[in-house]
């Protein structure tokens, strides 16, 4: 009981900040941008850069509330920091965003687009700003294919124009391993991943063949649940992992190969078969 009601004060406070904080504060630097006349380019960095400050600020309210742990944990060799990079993640539940941002940050990469639902451009509160950004807007359950590469190779050519980041997560959607295997529906990677999908970052690989890859593992710790933030008992007092290391770019012709490969490190690493030492933890705070 005690569980669900944190995280239904977690979801008030979130509220409350958006209205009277967030929001407001967004308001002002669109205002600021049509009395100065900013371009297009100005003003999507603008809603970029709201989102990444306020994704951070929210993360840590949300886990004191909660009193959660997400420990950034940087393997192999000494990783290069500044990018630009292609960020891939895996998605397991509402959170992932804050913590994708987090490590963006602590790599010291000062703007990045990412590849999300279209459905999240119609959100209350967040879905102009996320229209706005210059994100790829890609449709649920694989709708419109062509279309969705067509604006990921889009959004990654304006991102190589400004030496911006990317960032998608190759599942293409959260995966939940209870959820799923109700409907019957496997994984080659359960109980920890769903089967990537080959097509978003092999067009991304394409279009930046330059840039390398940060690989990101989400590490929820076996966690049940956590579609939303009223899910307070999947996610108070959890703690959990950030697994992050670098590769060279595989180029769109290895992306089908490298993503079996970095999903097949993740799961090892999930279960505890990863073999590679840890060289760097992070203080950063994530």
């Amino acid at each position: 009981m005690f569980k669900k009601f944190l995280g239904i004060m977690t979801v008030v406070i979130f509220a409350i900040g958006m209205l009277i904080v967030s929001i407001p504060e967004l308001l002002c630097r669109r205002m600021l941008n049509a009395l100065k006349r900013a371009d297009e380019d100005v003003r999507s960095h603008t809603e970029r850069r709201w989102q990444a400050v306020w994704a951070r600020r929210y993360w840590w309210l949300i886990k004191a509330i909660m009193g959660m742990e997400m420990t950034p944990k940087f393997l192999g060799p000494p990783q290069t920091t500044g990018g630009p990079y292609i960020y891939l993640l895996n998605h397991r539940c509402v959170l992932d965003h804050f913590l994708g941002q987090m490590v963006i940050d602590a790599q010291f990469v000062h703007d990045s687009f990412w590849v999300i639902k279209e459905a999240m451009a119609r959100a209350p509160g967040m879905g102009r700003s996320m229209a706005t950004a210059g994100y790829a807007l890609v449709k649920r359950g694989g709708q419109d294919p062509e279309g969705d590469i067509e604006r990921i190779c889009e959004m990654a050519r304006r991102a190589k124009l400004i030496g911006a980041s990317v960032v998608i997560y190759a599942e293409g959607t959260r995966y939940d391993y209870l959820e799923r295997s109700l409907r019957g529906q496997r994984s080659d990677f359960d109980p920890h991943l769903a089967n990537p999908r080959t097509a978003g970052f092999n067009a991304l690989c394409s279009e930046l063949p330059d840039y390398r890859v940060k690989v990101v593992c989400l590490d929820w710790a076996g966690m049940e649940g956590g579609r939303t933030l009223w899910d307070g008992r999947a996610f108070v007092g959890l703690h959990g992992s950030v697994h992050v290391w670098e590769e060279e770019n595989p180029g769109a012709d290895g992306a089908a190969n490298f993503l079996h490969a970095m999903w097949q490190r993740m799961h090892d690493t999930m279960s505890g078969k990863d073999g590679l030492s840890l060289r760097v933890v992070s203080n950063t705070g994530a």
